[in-house]
């Protein structure tokens, strides 16, 4: 059997992984999560991909809302190809660094698909 990097997990949140900025959305599957400290800067790189019942603008409000709340600004975006809908946001440190996430959603037939990636401080 495989062995993977102690950084992700399949089917729940890595030991580690800021649920306080990237919160999963009720009634949401957590399908694999990563946390991995970025080398040279106070941030850690995330990657949170899960299943969704809600519809596509149901998980987008929701993590408008959620990362609006944590002190996130929305940036203005296009959605890529491929995907059903996409919002990026981000945020000052204290110490004057950036954290960016990206929110995308693929509407399938019986599910949102939801990847959400981007580098933000380390839970305290």
């Amino acid at each position: 059997m495989p062995t993977f990097d102690d950084s992700s997990v399949a089917g729940s949140l890595v030991a580690g992984f800021p649920v306080d900025v990237v919160p999963v959305p009720p009634d949401a599957d957590v399908l694999a999560s990563s946390a991995t400290d970025v080398e040279g800067v106070p941030l850690r790189q995330v990657t949170l991909n899960l299943s969704s019942p809600g519809t596509v603008q149901e998980v987008l409000d929701f993590y408008t809302t959620s990362m609006t709340a944590a002190g996130f600004a929305a940036l203005p975006g296009s959605v890529p190809g491929g995907l059903s809908g996409q919002v990026a946001f981000n945020r000052a440190t204290p110490d004057g660094a950036t954290e960016t996430l990206s929110v995308g959603v693929l509407d399938t037939t019986d599910a949102r698909l939801v990847t959400i990636s981007g580098q933000v401080l380390p839970p305290a």
